[in-house]
């Protein structure tokens, strides 16, 4: 809220009676009887209501007003009032009070004040105060005050950014000398006194404030620091803090408007501030204006007759003019025809200059058009536009003693069309502006783009070509309006899409190339399974591999069946399976586990979103290799010569990482070729394979450790074609993860990779998976998970072995159906180590 000129009055009077009434209150009571005391009291509150308005209007200046009158003046004034009967004296007294306002009213440029009453007042306050000086001992300090306190309101023009300092230290000045020359207090003492010391820390305080951001808004604080000075120490030193907040705004005096009326054109000039936001209207519009100096000019033409305003505004403070342009006899009238094109509507204004009343008719090739005016001297209407080409526009005005006519001709090379494509790139909408005009592809001259009413920012990539992008959407309806202005010609579209944010079961995980997760930018996808989706992510210019699972888990009988709950136990130790993975090379190493229970279940109550942004996730060791399922496919390395002992060499590295999460008290859970890494690609023969192997220069690991549980912890996954029968009845009674398992499904890898067929027979696999899905329903389970031991007890039956193959002789005791009798991994590594390559 703008405060106006009478709140300030009121705000000056309330601080005038204030500082006058306290210092009542702090003399003698019987004192107050005497009727020259009560006239020496009422006069300077009195002098201050007369003086306050005259000085300026709203803004921060006045506030140094009431206390340079009350320190500097009036208390004299009361003084004297006081102790004197010589009316000649109170004259002399009186006219040195008023005419001391001469130089802050010139300074200010008051426009009440001319060089004449300057002149006039400045010899009447030499005057009067050399004959005090004569007639009364009237301090000199007050003289050498007064220049000091009154060009403080002029310094705010000099440098916005030192004015407020170089005012401080003026009103320091200025009140050491009325504190009898405290001036030479502070010459020949470090640290002065007393009175000397407070004004001193009076003056530290408004440095500060105006050191520390107390620039540019409310003087309150400065308020409120000289209402504590003069209530705690003196009144003399109430100035410093006034001064300086009243150097810190601008006044409408240092906006001064000139104009200048020739004939049909206005000149308007205004002095104003630099550096600050200045806008300038005529009746309410804004106008273009240009700086010249200090000087702000601008010229209006064909201005009609009439009252006028003019407004002039920089920052918050605005000043306004009035004016009025007079008909002159002989001013030849004149008529314009303005135009603009909306879509097929031509929209005519004709407007009248020095003209208060006449009769109008406009035609368009030859057709009469409907007028109405709107104001005087302006009338408006419309013409629908058929088809591309020239139109010309006649406008008449009959006046009682003249006619006046005027013609234009415009061009329409076609309405102005704007092509709008807008695509539901989810979570954002793709929006895509062509303007075209005739067929040809154009730019124009303003754009709007609106999403549901809110205005939108856009890039202009090419010529005719605009592009804006909103985000993040829901499931909802939008509404895009677009509207372009070319030459005149307007055009609009309004286009309604209905955004399907993608199914949870028909995830694209495309769409996260391009995003951030968890800090880590998302380049590339390197896989998608059953189960899950794995990232490239880079972080810091290093690349990681980042397991997102899939929501919804697939019943496929060859793949992993993931519970999302998992992730969310896992977090809990993902800590300790870090510090595993750290502890041995043969485990890829694991960064950190991301799951949120709340964010989980929003995921699965319908909020896609989520899963885009906030996706349970785990960050891995970027393996560039391929898996051991990706070496057994080529098949000039997996039927070499070398094939075997390259199997041995995978079996000791991964026997060697399952020993580390076995002895820490984990299960992996999830042993299989495809959680076989290789940190580079192992090589194309199979001699390649194995001397990079065992040169160290490729790298074996076992992935995939975030699958992992605590010994005796539930179980809430299964891989059917590498896993043992007891596994799966483990997670549907929940007894908990054993090491066993993981001996069964390294067992079952090897196997695969040295036969290239699957351990676990098709039908074993199948009624596994038919034994969880009876379990969901609620069905007989335990018929299906005999059925399944059945299966593979005969087909274990079945597997035949040569006496001089050690290798598989211990992968049958691995893969045994009972899981007592499959060695523990410790035993497996001894074993491996007999066996001679």
């Amino acid at each position: 809220m703008r405060l106006t000129s009478n709140k300030f009055f009121v705000i000056y009077a309330i601080f005038s009676i204030y500082m006058v009434g306290f210092y009542l209150i702090s003399q003698d009571p019987s004192s107050l009887t005497n009727q020259r005391t009560l006239l020496g009291t009422f006069l300077p509150i009195l002098t201050g209501f007369m003086i306050a308005p005259l000085l300026s209007h709203p803004r921060g200046n006045l506030l140094a007003i009431p206390a340079t009158v009350i320190s500097l003046l009036v208390v004299p004034l009361f003084f004297l009032i006081l102790h004197t009967n010589n009316i000649w004296i109170l004259a002399l007294t009186l006219a040195l009070t008023l005419s001391s306002l001469t130089l802050p009213l010139w300074i200010r440029r008051n426009p009440m004040l001319s060089l004449v009453t300057f002149v006039f007042l400045s010899l009447s306050y030499l005057a009067s105060y050399i004959t005090l000086v004569r007639e009364m001992d009237f301090p000199w300090e007050i003289l050498a005050s007064v220049p000091l306190l009154s060009a403080v309101p002029v310094i705010q023009d000099v440098n916005r950014r030192i004015s407020p300092l170089i005012c401080s230290v003026l009103a320091f000045l200025g009140s050491s000398l009325l504190s009898n020359q405290a001036i030479l207090y502070l010459i020949t003492h470090i640290w002065p006194p007393g009175l000397y010391q407070i004004t001193l820390y009076v003056l530290i305080a408004t440095l500060t404030l105006t050191l520390f951001g107390f620039k540019t808004f409310s003087t309150f604080p400065f308020i409120v620091l000289s209402a504590l000075a003069y209530l705690l120490f003196s009144p003399s030193i109430t100035i410093i803090p006034l001064v300086t907040g009243s150097s810190l705004t601008i006044s409408p005096e240092s906006i001064g408007i000139r104009i200048e009326v020739t004939e049909n054109r206005i000149i308007i000039r205004a002095q104003v501030p630099k550096s600050k936001r200045i806008s300038l209207r005529l009746d309410g519009t804004p106008l273009n204006y240009r700086i010249v100096g200090d000087n702000l000019e601008a010229i209006v033409s064909d201005i009609t007759p009439g009252d006028h305003l003019v407004e002039t505004c920089v920052e918050s403070l605005c000043v306004k003019r009035t004016f009025k342009v007079q008909s002159k006899q002989g001013t030849l009238p004149q008529i314009r025809i303005d135009h603009q094109i909306d879509g097929k509507t031509l929209r005519l204004t004709v407007r009248l200059t020095s003209v208060l009343d006449a009769k109008v008719t406009v035609k368009v090739n030859g057709e009469d058009v409907s007028l109405t005016s709107k104001e005087r001297g302006k009338y408006v209407g419309e013409y629908e536009l058929r088809q591309p080409g020239n139109y010309v526009v006649e406008a008449i005005a009959n006046l009682k003693d003249t006619t006046l006519a005027a013609s234009k001709e415009i061009e329409v090379r076609g309405p102005l069309d704007l092509d709008v494509d807008v695509q539901d790139r989810w979570p954002e909408l793709f929006v895509r502006v062509s303007p075209s005009l005739g067929g040809r592809k154009v730019s124009v001259d303003k754009l709007w783009v609106r999403v549901n009413g809110e205005e939108m920012s856009f890039s202009n990539p090419d010529v005719g070509v605009y592009e804006a992008i909103f985000g993040p959407t829901e499931a909802k309806t939008y509404t895009v309006e677009v509207e372009g202005i070319r030459d005149g010609m307007r055009a609009e579209k309004k286009i309604m899409v209905q955004v399907r944010p993608p199914s949870l079961r028909n995830w694209d995980p495309g769409v996260w190339i391009g995003k951030t997760i968890y800090g880590y930018e998302i380049s590339s996808v390197l896989g998608v399974g059953g189960t899950s989706y794995v990232l490239l992510g880079v972080r810091e210019g290093k690349k990681y591999a980042i397991k997102i699972p899939t929501v919804s888990p697939s019943s496929s009988s060859s793949l992993t069946r993931v519970g999302l709950g998992t992730f969310s136990d896992l977090s809990k130790e993902s800590s300790k399976l870090q510090e595993i993975s750290e502890r041995s090379g043969d485990i890829v190493k694991l960064y950190g586990v991301y799951a949120d229970v709340n964010s989980i279940r929003d995921i699965l109550g319908g909020k896609p979103y989520l899963y885009l942004t906030n996706p349970p996730a785990i960050v891995m060791e970027l393996m560039k290799g391929g898996t051991a399922e990706d070496l057994l496919k080529i098949t000039q390395v997996s039927r070499s010569k070398e094939w075997k002992l390259i199997v041995m060499e995978i079996l000791r590295r991964m026997a060697s990482a399952l020993q580390v999460v076995h002895s820490e008290g984990y299960v992996h859970l999830d042993v299989k070729p495809r959680n076989i890494f290789f940190s580079s690609p192992p090589g194309g023969s199979g001699e390649e394979v194995l001397n990079n192997l065992r040169s160290g220069s490729v790298q074996v690991k076992l992935g995939d450790l975030g699958s992992a549980r605590r010994i005796g912890e539930k179980i809430t996954e299964y891989t059917g074609e590498y896993c043992p029968v007891d596994q799966v009845e483990s997670m549907l009674l929940g007894t908990g993860a054993k090491p066993e398992m993981d001996v069964y499904a390294l067992g079952a890898t090897i196997y695969k990779l040295l036969t290239r067929n699957p351990l676990n027979p098709p039908e074993m696999v199948k009624e596994m998976d038919s034994s969880v899905d009876a379990f969901l329903d609620r069905r007989d389970y335990r018929s299906h998970l005999d059925r399944a031991r059945k299966v593979y007890s005969e087909h274990y039956q079945k597997i035949r072995v040569v006496d001089q193959d050690c290798l598989m002789r211990l992968i049958l005791k691995m893969v045994s159906p009972d899981p007592s009798a499959r060695p523990p991994m410790r035993e497996t590594l001894d074993q491996l180590r007999l066996i001679k390559d």
